[in-house]
């Protein structure tokens, strides 16, 4: 059966003696085949079969697990015209190579959406976020953004949240060895990923206290009433230039506004955002109630 060998890493202070709790080990493995055997089906379909096995080493500071990953195809499918397991692990990125795979990418977009993305002539992705161009291929690139896949690479990245494990690395013997450290954990969140247009839109009017208020644009402020909680954002631009200016607000003060509240489907399941388009009315929480000039 033909396959690959690769290993993981995970080092730490934490690990000096060579020793991981299970707890921690055994669902990052599992999510490291579980990667493994979702990439074989975005690439391959479900005609040709991998499997992950494994076999434990130790070294001072860290506990590093050899694994391989074997690959069967069926009768129908010749090896030429399939993803060969040593190109699966390139392209997710347990092997470091030249280009860059899924681990790299993730990495280099720090949990954000790239702001352009361009299929070149050649197959290969060009995409630029925070004034930096990357390349990576096609295929790379479609399993960095497979939720399926996300979802694997967050729970293979778990450990790095516990005390004492400060970073995970992958490689085959010899080679380059990719690294995600701790600081990398964030890029592995799980994204948002919606569908265009969104399921349900809505607009309504609601009065609503405020509990935290926010000065950042795009930050959400949070509302409630004696049935409800609302986050949101304030996307009302006179409002926002009227605090701009040292409108006085605060906790406790009532806001009479028009709030947009849109429903996606996603990976996750339902999930809703909330937007204040216009404030109709702003009533402190002291004193006698009174407009803010300039608004209706």
């Amino acid at each position: 059966m033909p396959g690959a060998v690769f290993h993981v890493s995970y080092s730490g202070e934490g690990l000096a003696r060579g020793s991981m709790d299970v707890r921690d080990l055994a669902p990052a493995l599992l999510a490291v085949a579980d990667s493994c055997t979702r990439a074989n089906e975005l690439l391959n379909g479900t005609d040709c079969r991998v499997s992950v096995h494994v076999e434990a080493e130790f070294r001072r500071g860290s506990f590093k697990v050899g694994l391989a990953l074997l690959q069967l195809a069926s009768a129908t499918q010749t090896a030429g015209f399939i993803t060969q397991a040593n190109d699966i692990l390139r392209l997710l990125g347990y092997v470091k190579t030249g280009t860059l795979g899924a681990l790299g990418i993730i990495k280099s977009l720090r949990g954000q959406k790239p702001t352009t993305v361009e299929t070149q002539p050649n197959g290969s992705v060009t995409y630029t976020y925070n004034n930096c161009t990357f390349n990576a291929p096609a295929g790379a690139y479609q399993l960095a953004n497979d939720p399926i896949i996300r979802e694997h690479l967050a729970k293979t990245m778990a450990p790095l949240d516990r005390e004492g494990i400060d970073s995970f690395s992958s490689g085959e013997e010899g080679g380059e060895e990719e690294t995600v450290g701790r600081a990398d954990l964030g890029s592995f969140t799980i994204p948002d990923i919606r569908e265009e247009p969104p399921y349900h839109e809505s607009v309504g009017v609601i009065a609503l206290q405020i509990i935290t208020p926010q000065f950042d644009r795009g930050l959400k402020w949070r509302l409630a009433n004696d049935t409800m909680r609302l986050t949101a954002t304030m996307d009302d631009k006179t409002f926002q230039a009227r605090i701009n200016s040292g409108c006085r607000f605060g906790k406790g003060d009532v806001l009479k506004v028009r709030v947009r509240t849109r429903v996606w489907r996603s990976a996750a399941g339902l999930t809703s955002e909330n937007s204040i388009i216009e404030v109709l009315d702003h009533v402190e929480r002291s004193g006698p109630p009174s407009r803010i000039p300039g608004l209706n």
